[in-house]
């Protein structure tokens, strides 16, 4: 859905298709939001035991938002595995019948 404005909710989640599906909501002003007690928790989280009680800098939050942003990763599917299996089954089927239709009308 397309808006006139956009406001997206940036968490460390978010990989390079998402952060595009979310800047491409909005025609005209986008803003995205960072909590940034989330992304300070994932930094925390990397760091060695004796430096996790230190505070994170701003440089560490772009560091991160940089190196997570822009990741790459497979685009799932809501559809089931199987259902992609049943999916070729009927189109292999399809063919079968409309080449059977086409080999019985030039007889």
């Amino acid at each position: 859905m397309t808006a006139e404005s956009c406001t997206a909710v940036v968490d460390p989640r978010y990989d390079r298709n998402s952060l595009y599906v979310a800047a491409s909501r909005a025609r005209g002003p986008l803003s995205l939001v960072i909590d940034v007690a989330e992304v300070d928790a994932h930094v925390r989280a990397a760091r060695s035991q004796e430096t996790r009680q230190n505070d994170v800098t701003a440089e560490e939050r772009r560091a991160l938002l940089l190196k997570l942003l822009s990741r790459e990763s497979i685009k799932t599917s809501t559809i089931e595995p199987t259902e992609f299996a049943k999916a070729e089954v009927a189109s292999v089927r399809d063919r079968q019948r409309r080449k059977k239709r086409e080999l019985s009308h030039e007889l």
